[in-house]
């Protein structure tokens, strides 16, 4: 009796057992035979084919050799002679390599390296695109092409598209008169450049003159002492719309120097800027820079009672072939500057003539923003 008692407890319980009707399929689980393992992964089904499906599935491609290496031979191609082609024109040839690259993206098979690749190339288009509507001084797709190469070089794990970009808008925004924005920018840059890299100390310059125009004189000086110990090492000549030299670094100061009141040191910078860009081989040339560094030393001059001066080196400045938003924008200032002061002399109302004139013939009013 005990023997029978201990059994029954050391049985499974059924349904029945604890007062529940037993269902046909509880019923039955008892008798049904365990399943035997299987003997060998082919049992399960594994098969060395499967594998090899996959390593072919990841390295599947639709794109033909040279398309990546075409879209990164453009964007060195089109940075290095940006300034030797009308604008119009240089639009259409990295609006068609941008569209080309977003083809091969969304509308061909590629690998996820070969993605990657691919949408680096696209940002650094796409910055190419917002210097381009920069200084044509369309705003919305300045902003809009900073937007998707920030986008594109995050996709990529590229941060120096992200920082390329953010030195555009914060070129972009300067000019605009907005320098809170651009020091967003610029420090949105920073946090994201690889250190070492030339868009670092770029954005770093950047900081500087932004400092200056919001006229921080401690920030702008404390800035500039962590640039100038690397200008030492830079090249005189600029190497592309990617590159750095000591004309750029020099023509950055000459534009802080005069929103600090620093004019004689505005002349010293403006005229090694303008040297510096004069002695340019041609594909290397910088006509927006040079004609910017031109109109510092206008707005110098000017400050320094030498309006004769001033009026000189803003014709030489209008006297390039590539007339851009921003000199616009600054030679307009300048004429301000100089009827305000030196609203008598013949000088000065001959040269607002001829800025009137010119903002006829290209079908823009001066604006006379600061």
């Amino acid at each position: 009796m005990i023997l029978t008692r201990a059994l029954e407890l050391t049985r499974r319980l059924t349904p029945a057992d604890l007062g529940f009707e037993e269902t046909a399929d509880e019923a039955g689980t008892d008798s049904a035979a365990p399943t035997e393992p299987a003997s060998t992964l082919t049992d399960l089904g594994a098969a060395p084919e499967d594998a090899w499906a996959y390593a072919k599935a990841a390295t599947a491609t639709d794109l033909r050799p040279g398309d990546i290496e075409d879209l990164e031979l453009s964007v060195h191609q089109l940075a290095a002679s940006y300034s030797t082609k009308a604008l119009g024109e240089l639009w259409v040839e990295v609006d068609r390599y941008r569209k080309r690259a977003h083809s091969l993206l969304t509308h061909h098979r590629h690998t996820l390296r070969e993605g990657r690749e691919l949408t680096r190339q696209a940002g650094m288009l796409s910055i190419v695109l917002a210097w381009i509507a920069h200084d044509l001084g369309e705003n919305d797709l300045t902003q809009a092409y900073c937007d998707d190469a920030w986008t594109q070089g995050m996709e990529a794990e590229a941060h120096d598209v992200c920082a390329w970009s953010e030195d555009v808008r914060c070129t972009h925004l300067l000019y605009a008169e907005r320098p809170y924005d651009a020091f967003a920018a610029a420090t949105r840059g920073l946090s994201v450049a690889p250190a070492g890299h030339r868009v670092a100390l770029r954005l770093t310059a950047q900081l500087a003159r932004i400092s200056a125009r919001l006229r921080d004189r401690s920030a702008f000086t404390d800035v500039m002492a962590r640039v100038r110990p690397h200008s030492e090492r830079l090249p005189l000549h600029r190497s592309g719309l990617f590159g750095l030299d000591a004309a750029v670094l020099a023509s950055y100061e000459a534009s802080s120097r005069i929103w600090l009141g620093d004019h004689q040191e505005a002349v010293a910078a403006a005229e090694t800027a303008i040297e510096h860009y004069k002695a340019m081989p041609g594909p290397q040339s910088a006509p927006t820079r040079l004609a910017i560094a031109h109109l510092d030393l206008a707005l110098a001059r000017v400050s320094l009672g030498a309006p004769e001066q001033a009026v000189f080196a803003a014709r030489q400045a209008l006297s390039g072939s590539r007339i851009v938003d921003s000199v616009r924008r600054r030679s307009e200032h300048l004429e301000y500057r100089l009827r305000l002061r030196y609203p008598e002399l013949r000088v000065v109302r001959d040269f607002g003539e001829e800025l009137r004139a010119r903002s006829s013939r290209e079908g823009q009013a001066p604006s006379h923003s600061a």
